[in-house]
């Protein structure tokens, strides 16, 4: 009987972090740049147990969160006309730093940080955008007016200039540790595919939120209708174990 009640809490707490992802998966559907996330699940351990004719069987003692998925489908874009916002078509990566630390992101708002000698290009949190040499890029004050081409060269009408963006690709982006506000990590197991001929970098847009509202709503039902039900099944075992206490008497 105890196993029942193991099994009934493990999925109701199980079920509330479903709650709270699913509330920021929702909470962030209007992020430009920002990908869903999701619960995976594993079994905990079994035991085995010994029937009279000596067959054995085994009983389970429920579930629990194994860790959390970021879903990188692509987004829709959205038009800014903005020259400080970029985004990717398909699959590609910026790359950004604060200090010695390297960020990823799928691009978004960028903000000019001026400097005693022009502007660095950083995102809304001060972290700044590098070039293919691993340096900030920074422009000075005339070259304020430039494109960014499909393949991530930085062109300025007012200077024969050119930065090449670093821009890289993941084979299994999933694996990236997300950091916040849109960036990610790179462990040690990652390795970055510098070959950029197939991604597609679009100046002036932002590439919108990935996610669905009627699957997070979906979702949310599913996980509720998890919950009331093992919510239940706490209740009955309650009531037989006030019977079975009161049959002792």
């Amino acid at each position: 009987m105890n196993n029942a009640y193991y099994i009934a809490a493990n999925s109701m707490m199980s079920q509330e972090k479903v709650f709270s992802t699913i509330s920021g998966n929702i909470a962030n559907i209007n992020t430009n740049g920002y990908k869903k996330t999701s619960v995976s699940f594993s079994d905990l351990m079994y035991s085995f147990q010994q029937t009279a004719s000596s067959s054995e069987y085994s009983i389970g003692s429920g579930i629990t969160v194994n860790g959390y998925n970021k879903d990188f489908q692509y987004g829709n874009l959205k038009e800014t006309g903005s020259n400080l916002d970029i985004a990717f078509e398909k699959e590609g990566f910026l790359t950004l730093a604060d200090g010695d630390e390297r960020y990823y992101t799928r691009g978004g708002n960028f903000t000019l940080s001026a400097t005693g000698e022009g502007y660095f290009i950083s995102n809304n949190d001060g972290f700044f955008l590098l070039d293919s040499e691993g340096n900030r890029v920074q422009i000075s004050q005339e070259e304020r007016d430039f494109e960014i081409d499909s393949n991530g060269l930085m062109s300025f009408k007012n200077s024969d200039r050119i930065v090449n963006l670093a821009i890289t690709s993941f084979e299994n982006p999933e694996k990236l540790q997300p950091f916040g506000n849109n960036l990610y990590i790179a462990g040690l197991e990652l390795k970055e595919n510098t070959q950029t001929a197939d991604i597609i970098l679009r100046q002036g847009f932002v590439e919108q939120s990935n996610v669905d509202i009627a699957t997070e709503m979906t979702d949310l039902i599913q996980a509720q209708r998890l919950y009331q039900m093992n919510s239940k099944i706490l209740q009955v075992m309650d009531e037989i174990s006030g019977m079975a206490n009161r049959l002792r008497k």
